[in-house]
């Protein structure tokens, strides 16, 4: 296939998964199986499906820990999307940011998504927190995000 087929097939192609769940342990490893089955359904390399499964998951098990203390009534939505040159992936929470020093356990989760994912921006407000990953899948992004990946400077 030629540069210019890949990339408008690149840029028609979507391919989506949306579910939420109770936010608890059990139900975001159920979510993760399904992310990864659909990561793999999607054909996605092997590194950057385990990369979004690990950024992915470590997203939900801080909605898990941290969204609702002294609750367990909330709730979480898993995102994904797959098409227009890239790859988003979107969990959000409708609980309450914690603000303060940080937890004794802990405390590396955002720096570890924003290492496997090259976009990733969070964004809290009264109604609870949105963390958007993105992935460029077009083939010059993707190799020199596979660059950086190997070469942690």
């Amino acid at each position: 296939m030629s540069d210019a087929a890949t990339e408008e097939t690149e840029r028609l192609v979507v391919l989506s998964l949306e579910r939420e769940v109770a936010a608890s342990a059990a139900q975001a490893s159920l979510l993760r199986v399904l992310l990864t089955n659909w990561l793999t359904g999607a054909g996605l390399p092997d590194l950057l499906a385990e990369d979004v499964r690990l950024a992915a998951y470590e997203v939900m098990a801080n909605a898990v820990d941290h969204a609702y203390p002294g609750r367990d009534d909330g709730t979480m939505t898993l995102a994904a999307r797959l098409g227009h040159g890239s790859l988003t992936v979107e969990v959000t929470d409708f609980g309450h940011w914690r603000e303060g020093p940080p937890l004794s356990f802990g405390g590396r989760g955002l720096p570890l998504i924003r290492r496997l994912a090259p976009q990733a921006t969070v964004t809290t407000a009264a109604a609870g927190t949105t963390v958007l990953m993105v992935w460029p899948l077009s083939t010059r992004a993707a190799a020199s995000w596979h660059r950086d990946r190997a070469d942690p400077a």
